[in-house]
């Protein structure tokens, strides 16, 4: 797209954290957010084979075109989990 000059340039730089933050470029754009703060548990007592599952599962209910490329993106960690 290219600029014109009478219309204003939308874009974001940042240069450190967004956390919680909503940015959004264009006119009379409208967002609405839910924000839920939450912690992470420490990374030793994550199963990631039983997250991978599960992350297997939600993905495969969108029946998106991307389908295939996902179920490959899982198969791929599933890999680097063997590996020390």
């Amino acid at each position: 797209m290219r600029h014109r000059e009478n219309q204003p340039r939308r874009s974001v730089s940042i240069t450190g954290n967004a956390i919680g933050s909503v940015i959004q470029t264009g006119d009379k754009n409208v967002t609405s957010l839910r924000f839920t703060r939450t912690t992470l548990p420490p990374p030793e007592s994550v199963d990631m084979k039983t997250e991978l599952d599960e992350l297997r599962q939600l993905l495969g209910q969108l029946r998106s075109p991307d389908g295939n490329t996902m179920n490959r993106a899982i198969e791929d960690a599933q890999e680097e989990l063997g590996k020390p």
